[in-house]
């Protein structure tokens, strides 16, 4: 796989919390890079994502992973075939004002992305992985903007190069094949050739990264090597904003 961080532009003043500081940090003023040129003789699909580090501010990352740690509303549980996690949702409790505030910064922050004010928050989720499975199979998810943060400590990943998220090239176009949350395990999808080689990007897992891209793009878990123990758990929170485009 070709591992890149493609980057767009982003970002306007934050909006503020409640109490008048910002949850993000610093580090989204800006997000700019260029996505490296395909050595095929012919035109290929390019993967565009986002990729912020120190996303959030350190209190606010405190404040995240100790709701996301502490919470007892983690009431799905995949089977090891499924992927072998937790699974908390904002409409099952996962809605602390912290979230709703640092949802609603994101989409101020980058307006040009989120077509301004036009993609709105429709999901919110947080997943936490057992360290011996392998995670989301291939996938792709209905809303417009994709947003992955992760904030479980470097410290706990064995592998700093992996652990992350793969996204694809390939886009989900009908209904059916974005409400399919990895049917297939993925099997069939990553036979597809535009799904292989230079057709993806590899974003490693970092705590505090924020990974943002067009949903309906496919994608899954990279492959995941952390420390045993409940605190070492691999956490992603979710956000999806608008429909598919």
């Amino acid at each position: 796989e070709a591992t890149a961080a493609a980057a767009a532009a982003a970002a306007a003043a934050a909006a503020t919390a409640e109490d008048g500081n910002s949850l993000l940090s610093a580090a989204v003023s800006a997000a700019d890079a260029t996505p490296q040129p395909q050595p095929q003789p012919q035109p290929q699909p390019v993967v565009q994502a986002v990729v912020v580090d120190d996303v959030l501010s350190p209190d606010a990352l405190a404040t995240v992973r100790r709701l996301l740690m502490e919470s007892t509303l983690w009431f799905e549980t995949k089977s090891p075939m499924m992927g072998g996690y937790l699974g908390a949702y904002g409409h099952d409790g996962l809605h602390a004002p912290q979230l709703l505030a640092l949802a609603d910064e994101i989409a101020l922050s980058m307006p040009e992305v989120f077509g301004h004010g036009a993609h709105r928050l429709r999901f919110l989720w947080a997943y936490k992985y057992d360290c011996q499975y392998e995670g989301i199979a291939v996938h792709a998810d209905r809303a417009a903007v994709n947003v992955n943060i992760w904030v479980t400590p470097d410290e706990a990943n064995l592998d700093p190069e992996s652990g992350g998220l793969v996204v694809y090239a390939t886009k989900a176009v009908s209904r059916d094949q974005l409400s399919g949350f990895a049917n297939d395990g993925g099997n069939g999808l990553e036979k597809t050739s535009y799904m292989k080689g230079d057709h993806n990007i590899t974003v490693p897992h970092k705590a505090n990264r924020m990974v943002l891209f067009d949903s309906s793009l496919y994608h899954r878990s990279d492959k995941l090597r952390f420390k045993q123990g409940y605190t070492n758990r691999r956490i992603n929170l979710t956000l999806l904003y608008g429909v598919p485009q």
